[in-house]
């Protein structure tokens, strides 16, 4: 089982705010065994950085995962592979959820709203 969650609420955007990611909730997706928070990110969020194999795909993959994005373009084959995989026997785990959370950024007063 796959599942995503969606901005569901109607959030008021003017001129001077912007909607930004706050940080993501990811659990039992790809590398991720159990419930992990990735962020909090920074208003101005551009890139993700890191050595390789630290994970900057699988934040991607996430991000991609909930907006929508097809299998194919998420270097999976299929979706059942974005679900944590174990070795044989060891924590079998057949569902995987990411949530992803938002904040609307006022530049002109800097208060921020929280969103999910």
């Amino acid at each position: 089982m796959l599942s995503s969650n969606h901005l569901t609420s109607d959030v008021p955007v003017d001129q001077k705010s912007r909607l930004v990611i706050d940080h993501i909730d990811v659990n039992n997706f790809k590398s991720y065994l159990g419930k992990h928070t990735i962020g909090p990110f920074h208003r101005s969020f551009t890139s993700i950085i890191g050595p390789n194999g630290s994970g900057k795909s699988n934040v991607i993959d996430a991000l991609m995962f909930v907006l929508g994005s097809r299998a194919r373009r998420l270097r999976q084959n299929k979706l059942g592979e974005l679900v944590y995989n174990a070795e044989e026997g060891l924590n079998k785990v057949e569902a995987c959820t990411v949530d992803i959370y938002f904040a609307l950024f006022d530049d002109s007063t800097e208060q921020v709203q929280y969103y999910n």
